[in-house]
């Protein structure tokens, strides 16, 4: 069974010249950060972006409930392709334990409907809220 948890806040993706410092948040606020020789960007709750940076702002998170094995394949593209046929943007980050998807909030209700619909052939899959307004959970058979 494949479950997804929607993370509570509303997000950002930022970016910033390649050499700018990383900021500073609070402990446990998802943050993710990357730098490359272009550029430093990132994901933050879209109250906490970095001043003077480049953002798009209006995104939710679902947090893949891991952890899972890093020899396991095919997890993303579970999720990740029906997604794209529907014609959802999503941008993707990975930890060590699991992988999140991040979905314009205009689209999340798309992106909720196509993930479990599609899912149904491939695995079971649980949408459910984390703090957040909605109540129900969200099954496909």
């Amino acid at each position: 069974m494949l479950t997804l948890r929607i993370l509570p806040d509303i997000y950002a993706i930022w970016q910033l010249p390649a050499d700018a410092s990383i900021p500073d948040w609070p402990p446990g606020a998802f943050v993710c950060v990357i730098r490359t020789a272009g550029e430093l960007s990132g994901v933050c709750p879209h109250t906490q972006v970095p001043a003077g940076a480049v953002v798009d702002s209006g995104w939710r998170c679902l947090q893949f409930e891991g952890p899972f094995d890093l020899t396991i394949t095919g997890i993303m593209v579970r999720v990740a392709q029906p997604l794209a046929d529907a014609g959802v943007p999503i941008f993707t980050l990975a930890t060590y334990n699991t992988d999140y998807i991040l979905v314009p909030q205009r689209r999340l209700d798309d992106a909720l409907a196509h993930s479990l619909s599609q899912n149904s052939s491939a695995a079971r899959a649980n949408i459910r809220p984390s703090c957040d307004a909605r109540s129900e959970e969200h099954t496909s058979e």
